[in-house]
């Protein structure tokens, strides 16, 4: 069953003679949020149509109002739709639907976090240290000892060459994939295969990528009938089978540069050659989110919060005041005025309003 049309809303209430306004006006709302939200309107707005129109608001909205209790009664507090929770939580978004759109905002404001909150980058770190260390490191289970010392003193050396950059080793790259994963959500690494001739002792190397080069404009079915979500091609029977990346970062490219350097340029990588490194916390899901989606505002407001009470500190160290006879002498600090308590008491108010009168001049 699907909601009423704001349109049919409003022929009701003209039937009962009642007008948009006097809704909001025994709503105690504005005008415009009644106007504005007769599709989805908030509950007490809701109570108000649906007692006008004598129709229950499971009725006029089944979606959000069905089987749900205002207050009271049998049943459970947190499906109550109340004063106190109103429509809140009320999302029946999938795994993959909620994350749509939201990705590249969580990014790059988890990103921000990292680049200029001090307290954000110290836990990155921390967890980067408690989860990698010095480098997650193999040990090979072989009967033979001399075999097992060979791959160790190959491995060692494969180390050295790992990265298909050339920047670090296997396992810097290790703490790299795990603050990418902390700060964006997900990481991907691509198996770069080598040919003997480019002198490597092992020919392989890994390529780290950040999710950003995942082609999330890919999305729908495929002439061989797989489907693309997110830039992740998946079979018939949902496993992953294909990745669409960008050569080069979309968002790398330089100021005033004419050169594309390949940014729009996707190529489709088979899934056995790519490590996607997320978190799933629901099944079915395709993509990672932040680890710090739940924090992003909280911590935004503390900063904008610590920023102000620090410019406050700051301005009220700036003000100075004197107290003064009423001839204009300074007075010495600890010198008795020879006054009674009454006349000392006005030149101290008479003192505190000039240096507020200071104050604002200098502002």
């Amino acid at each position: 069953m699907s909601d009423w049309s704001p349109a049919r809303i409003r022929r009701g209430l003209e039937d009962h003679g009642v007008t948009i306004a006097e809704v909001a006006r025994r709503s105690r709302v504005s005008r415009s949020t009644v106007a504005r939200r007769l599709g989805a309107p908030p509950p007490k707005v809701a109570t108000t149509i649906a007692r006008i129109l004598r129709v229950p608001r499971s009725a006029i909205w089944p979606r959000s109002f069905r089987g749900m209790r205002t207050n009271g009664g049998s049943g459970f507090e947190g499906a109550t739709v109340g004063r106190r929770l109103g429509g809140w939580g009320l999302s029946t978004s999938g795994p993959n639907a909620a994350l749509f759109g939201a990705l590249p905002y969580l990014r790059a404001r988890g990103r921000e976090l990292d680049r200029n909150d001090a307290w954000v980058k110290k836990g990155i770190s921390s967890y980067v240290a408690n989860v990698i260390g010095t480098g997650i490191v193999p040990r090979w289970k072989l009967d033979d000892q001399a075999l097992k010392e060979e791959i160790q003193r190959t491995f060692r050396r494969w180390t050295d060459e790992a990265d298909a950059t050339g920047v670090s080793d296997f396992y810097g790259q290790q703490a790299t994939v795990a603050r990418t994963q902390f700060v964006a959500g997900e990481c991907l690494v691509r198996f770069r295969p080598r040919t003997m001739d480019d002198g490597l002792v092992v020919p392989l190397q890994l390529q780290g990528l950040e999710p950003d080069h995942l082609d999330e404009s890919k999305d729908g079915p495929t002439p061989l009938g797989n489907l693309v979500r997110f830039g992740i091609e998946f079979d018939q029977i949902g496993r992953r089978v294909a990745y669409y990346l960008r050569r080069e970062h979309p968002g790398d490219a330089l100021p005033m540069s004419s050169v594309d350097y390949g940014r729009y340029e996707t190529v489709r990588v088979p899934a056995s050659e790519v490590l996607h490194i997320f978190q799933q916390e629901r099944f079915g899901q395709a993509r990672g989110i932040s680890r710090l989606a739940t924090v992003v505002l909280r911590l935004y407001q503390f900063s904008h919060y610590e920023d102000a009470e620090l410019m406050r500190k700051s301005a009220a160290a700036m003000i100075g005041g004197f107290i003064t006879e009423t001839t204009g002498d300074i007075i010495p600090f600890g010198k008795d005025l020879g006054r009674d308590a009454r006349t000392k008491q006005l030149i101290m108010a008479s003192s505190r309003e000039r240096s507020r009168s200071s104050g604002r001049a200098r502002t």
